[in-house]
C-alpha cells in the first residue's frame, strides 16, 4: 500500500478563541489536492458541513469535540480522509 502524505492546516486552532470566528475549521489534504475537513464552532464542540447557505449542525455540542492536541486532531482528519477513500472506492465498484 502506498503511504499518504498529508499536509494539515491547524491555523485556525492555533487562535485564541476570541480571535476565531463562529466556526473552526481544520483540515488535511493530499498530493493531489484532495482536502477532508472539520468544522466546528470556535470552541470546539460539534460538528458542522459546509452549505451553499452557510453552514448544517451535524452533530451536538455533546456528541462530538476536537481532540485538545494536535496530535489528536491530525488522527481525527487522517481517519476521516481513509474512511473517505473507502467510501469513494466502494461506490466506484458499484
Amino acid at each position: 500500500m502506498t503511504k499518504i502524505r498529508l499536509k494539515y492546516n491547524l491555523t485556525e486552532l492555533h487562535k485564541p478563541v476570541e480571535q476565531r470566528g463562529s466556526y473552526l475549521t481544520v483540515s488535511a489534504t493530499d498530493e493531489n489536492g484532495k482536502t477532508v475537513e472539520i468544522v466546528s464552532n470556535r470552541d470546539g464542540w460539534g460538528e458542522f458541513k459546509r452549505t451553499k447557505g452557510g453552514y448544517l449542525q451535524v452533530q451536538s455540542t455533546t456528541q462530538f469535540s476536537l481532540p485538545v492536541s494536535d496530535s489528536g486532531v491530525r488522527s481525527l482528519l487522517r481517519r476521516r480522509y481513509l474512511e473517505q477513500l473507502d467510501a469513494t472506492a466502494h461506490h466506484a465498484k458499484e
